[in-house]
């Protein structure tokens, strides 16, 4: 009876550190995360030109990009 009780203690103290240890865990990864940006661009980097795209309603100006010649 007296094994069963004391293996009972070390079994919950072993959960109780597990514990502690998760919660430390989570802790520094939030603390870590917070001074994260949201995107990995870089705030000096210049902005690419934009190009129009093609009009969807025109398949010919389409057909240099994608390779398919037959018809």
């Amino acid at each position: 009876m007296a094994r069963d009780s004391q293996s009972k203690g070390i079994s919950d103290f072993l959960m109780k550190v597990m514990s502690l240890i998760l919660a430390i865990m989570v802790w520094f990864i939030i603390k870590t995360a917070a001074g994260l940006s949201y995107s990995n661009a870089e705030p000096n980097r210049p902005a690419r030109p934009e190009q129009t795209p093609p009009p969807l309603s025109n398949p010919d100006a389409l057909k240099e990009n994608n390779g398919t010649d037959s018809e």
